[in-house]
């Protein structure tokens, strides 16, 4: 292996080690992070998850303290709001992994969304382009599409199998008949063998047995 193949390999292997450390550290928080999380904790609680619930997730240390003073505030408050009903989200207007409104609380706390952005679920939606409560993040559909894809691929490659083992049968049983044929054929063509090779046999031990009378017996006529 070359000296080039294995700096490649080296800095391949560096990288990706360094990018999980970073989401170890809760230092990466895009789409895949926020799709990620988000999906873990609507599967936990049995409905989408708001943007506010998983800002906690995301920016709360395993000793349960939030990563800077800052973020502490936020959250404080954010849970101060949670706490009111009306300010929660109705689960029938929420759909998919991640739950938003333009008023909910991580709005109330973080401030209102700037045009072309939401935050608080990853890339992709903004509060004009979709004016549902509740959004399915774009790394969740692209991953549902790549299922649907990779199962249409399995099945048409299935559809091909079975068209090849179809036509593989009747290729077999072809054959078979092929055989069939041809051993008939050799055992017809034996037994015409056996009667011409009998026939030319009686004719010559006809045509000896003559000869033999001849030289034996005319002798002993003529004398």
């Amino acid at each position: 292996m070359s000296l080039g193949v294995l700096r490649n390999k080296f800095w391949r292997a560096s990288l990706i080690s360094f990018v999980e450390a970073l989401c170890v550290l809760n230092l990466l928080h895009g789409s895949c992070s926020y799709a990620v999380h988000a999906a873990k904790k609507a599967k936990t609680d049995g409905q989408p998850v708001e943007r506010a619930v998983l800002y906690q997730v995301l920016h709360t240390r395993k000793d349960g303290t939030a990563v800077n003073p800052v973020v502490k505030a936020k959250m404080d408050k954010m849970k101060e709001l949670l706490e009111i009903s009306s300010n929660q989200l109705q689960s029938s207007d929420t759909s998919g992994s991640i739950a938003w409104s333009p008023d909910d609380v991580f709005a109330k706390v973080m401030g209102k969304e700037r045009k072309g952005r939401v935050r608080g679920v990853g890339f992709g939606p903004t509060p004009s382009g979709r004016s549902s409560k509740s959004i399915l993040t774009d790394i969740e559909i692209h991953s549902s599409q790549a299922r649907d894809n990779e199962v249409a691929q399995l099945k048409a490659s299935l559809a091909t199998m079975e068209e090849k083992l179809a036509g593989f049968d009747e290729m077999k049983q072809k054959l078979s008949q092929f055989e069939e044929m041809e051993q008939r054929m050799e055992q017809r063509m034996e037994e015409e063998w056996s009667k011409d090779w009998s026939k030319e046999w009686l004719a010559c031990f006809n045509k000896c047995l003559l000869n033999a009378i001849r030289m034996f017996l005319w002798p002993n006529i003529l004398q």
